[in-house]
């Protein structure tokens, strides 16, 4: 290592130092840092959005009723939303005709944090119970019934603010996920199982909502946005080629030790991170969680197998901690016992972002 990695833990962060002799490189694709700020990026892709051929701002009508299904994870959430909305008021859509639609999952603050010349847009978190929020679309490919989020179904143009992540069922989260199975119904919600079915679809579905408008937030390191991939149709493709390429990585051998970092990330983020750090570990090998994540992104089955040594440093309950098994780092320097101990390491700053495999190119 030329540096010492940082990773957030609990409120603070830890710098991880490993020698060069035994540290395990994770081979990257695109990872170029960008200047540009999220607002410029967006701009630039709404002038020039694919599959559309013109600036989005031109597709709407006046009298136009927008949805805006919004990822409420994204980084630099206001700044994007804002500048999208601008968009929106520039093709002549008042703020009073949106509506912005987030999952059932979402927490409140992103309307909180909004500033105060967004205030006459209308905020709806999705209910998958209340029948009255869900309209019927058709069946879809599989010949299941498929309800959506009524608001987004009975708009006159849908546009999809979302990030690109690897998803913990194995396939891809953002762009049509967004809008199913996420904005389904409750009966749905509990019927997927594949990751082979949700792709199919996912895209089923979209494409009988109509034409979407898809705006991918490809993040960067920390809470930095990377890319912006916006557009119709085959985009949703560009956007999964582009989250491949920043986030895919490859190590060619196993290591003893694993440190795997996650910020303040959702259960399934978690449990992405979790996985990665996994699939790199040799047998008999240490996990470390390094994580300012709360402790509910853990379910009653920890994503780690009972025979694993795992070692977590959070701001999590000690109590919390031993229910779970698994061994307390209280500090810098007890992570660098476990180093200094280790005879490879291989470490995995954002690891809720990466899918990573193991084995040489090609194989």
């Amino acid at each position: 290592m030329s540096s010492p990695l940082r990773f957030p833990v609990g409120d603070s962060t830890w710098a991880v130092d490993v020698p060069a002799d035994k540290w395990v490189p994770v081979e990257r694709g695109d990872v170029t840092t960008v200047s540009a700020t999220p607002s410029e990026l967006l701009r630039a892709a709404l002038a020039k959005p694919t599959g559309l051929g013109v600036p989005l701002r031109t597709a709407f009508t006046p009298d136009d009723r927008v949805a805006v299904v919004l990822d409420d994870k994204l980084p630099h959430l206001n700044e994007l939303l804002s500048e999208l909305l601008a968009e929106v008021q520039a093709g002549g859509v008042p703020l009073s005709a949106v509506t912005v639609v987030v999952p059932p999952t979402a927490s409140e603050d992103w309307v909180d944090d909004l500033p105060d010349e967004l205030g006459d847009i209308h905020a709806e978190t999705h209910d998958p119970t209340d029948v009255k929020r869900v309209a019927f679309l058709g069946p879809s490919s599989t010949g299941r019934l498929v309800y959506l989020n009524r608001t987004v179904v009975e708009a006159d143009f849908v546009i999809v603010l979302c990030g690109r992540r690897f998803a913990a069922w194995g396939g891809y989260d953002g762009a049509e996920a967004s809008l199913f199975p996420a904005l389904s119904n409750a009966e749905t919600l509990g019927g997927i199982s594949t990751a082979a079915t949700r792709k199919v679809e996912s895209e089923a579905v979209a494409f009988q909502l109509g034409t979407p408008f898809y705006v991918q937030i490809i993040e960067g390191p920390g809470d930095t946005v990377a890319e912006v991939v916006a557009g119709i149709g085959d985009v949703t493709t560009d956007g999964r080629k582009r989250q491949k390429a920043r986030w895919s990585g490859r190590v060619t051998e196993k290591a003893d030790l694993v440190i795997v970092g996650t910020g303040p990330v959702s259960a399934d983020e978690f449990a992405v991170a979790v996985a990665n750090g996994r699939k790199c570990l040799a047998d008999g090998g240490r996990l470390v969680i390094l994580t300012s994540a709360a402790d509910s992104v853990l379910s009653a089955k920890p994503p780690w197998g009972e025979d694993e040594q795992v070692f977590v440093g959070s701001g999590w309950d000690e109590e919390k901690l031993d229910d779970l098994g698994v061994i307390r780092l209280g500090s810098e320097r007890e992570l660098a016992r476990l180093v200094a101990s280790a005879e490879r390491v291989i470490a995995l700053s954002d690891a809720y972002k990466m899918r990573v495999r193991i084995g040489e190119p090609g194989s």
